[in-house]
């Protein structure tokens, strides 16, 4: 939708910070955790220091308090003239969270080429706060179960934890006046209308990635209810498993059928706004044993033909008798 991203997660490639400082001038640019780490093992041959160079990357305190750590970590370890150490100091503004602060990254910290995880993770909380309702758990109901509608189950924890926060004042009389928040109260990335936008945006579009996620951990969801159930008696899982097999062949039909209509039309509509992974390209360095098909025969020392050893060899045989004649003569 013609806008730039505000951060970017690399693995410290110099010739990819140079083009992103160029195209991206205005990003955030992160170094990638797991690299770092791995770095870190690598290079430093102290016990505990992968583990106390990861407290070091994501402690929240404030920058002075990182940089009091830091040094005290360098010292107690004998590590101020550590090459490493030195110059990864030196990039912590990239990497430390205490500098990143009020950046926004969506709560990545490493390069992952695959995001399954996490739009997973996304699709089962979109289902949860969708399709379920917290207990209610305050003095304060009417207002507790406004809350519960209106925020996702994450809000809606973060705001519990307030309210209960306030019946620990000591109470001398109450009138429940309040019993919606306030509409210039609520921020709409809080709530569960928060995509709404994108979802209207794509009405007339085939359904995107995310779409298939949130419908894929729905049925998940109701499919283990389900297996609950009837794994109870044998009759029970027999019916179920006839009927699940039924049903898959009838969604497999359905799935071919619409299948062939993308390839028809061409799929443009499935990728026009979709953010996919990026393609796997070679990496660099040495790229190691390349497994082929063909093995390569061993090589004779003597007559150097291949398919047989020294010890094999006919050009390396002695005749039996022939010391015997040497001595003879």
């Amino acid at each position: 939708m013609n806008r730039k991203p505000i951060s970017v997660v690399t693995d410290g490639d110099k010739a990819m910070r140079k083009a992103i400082k160029k195209v991206l001038p205005h990003a955030c640019h992160r170094l990638c955790s797991w690299h770092l780490q791995r770095n870190a093992f690598t290079n430093v041959h102290i016990k505990d220091f992968t583990s106390i160079f990861a407290r070091c990357m994501f402690m929240r305190g404030s920058a002075e308090e990182f940089e009091k750590v830091w040094h005290q970590m360098v010292e107690n370890l004998g590590l101020n003239e550590n090459r490493w150490v030195t110059e990864i100091y030196r990039k912590r503004k990239r990497w430390a969270e205490a500098y990143l602060r009020g950046k926004f990254f969506a709560g990545m910290r490493s390069t992952q080429r695959a995001i399954l995880r996490i739009r997973q993770n996304e699709a089962k909380a979109d289902f949860e706060s969708n399709n379920s309702s917290p207990v209610l758990s305050t003095k304060l109901s009417i207002l507790e179960n406004h809350v519960a509608t209106v925020y996702t189950k994450e809000s809606f924890l973060k705001f519990l934890e307030e309210m209960k926060n306030a019946e620990l004042f000591f109470v001398v009389g109450l009138v429940e006046h309040l019993e919606e928040i306030p509409k210039s109260c609520i921020l709409k990335r809080w709530t569960k209308l928060a995509k709404m936008h994108t979802r209207l945006a794509l009405e007339n579009q085939t359904d995107n990635n995310m779409d298939w996620f949130v419908r894929y951990g729905s049925l998940s969801s109701m499919c283990n209810k389900l297996s609950y159930y009837a794994s109870d008696t044998s009759s029970s899982f027999l019916e179920a498993k006839n009927e699940i097999e039924n049903l898959t062949m009838r969604m497999e039909e359905l799935y071919n059928s619409n299948l062939k209509g993308k390839k028809v039309a061409g799929d443009g509509a499935t990728i026009r706004n979709q953010v996919r992974d990026p393609n796997i390209v070679k990496t660099k360095g040495n790229p190691g044993k390349v497994a082929t098909n063909f093995q390569k025969g061993r090589r004779c020392s003597r007559c150097k033909r291949v398919g047989h050893t020294i010890r094999t060899c006919t050009e390396s045989r002695i005749p039996q008798n022939s010391h015997q004649r040497q001595m003879v003569c």
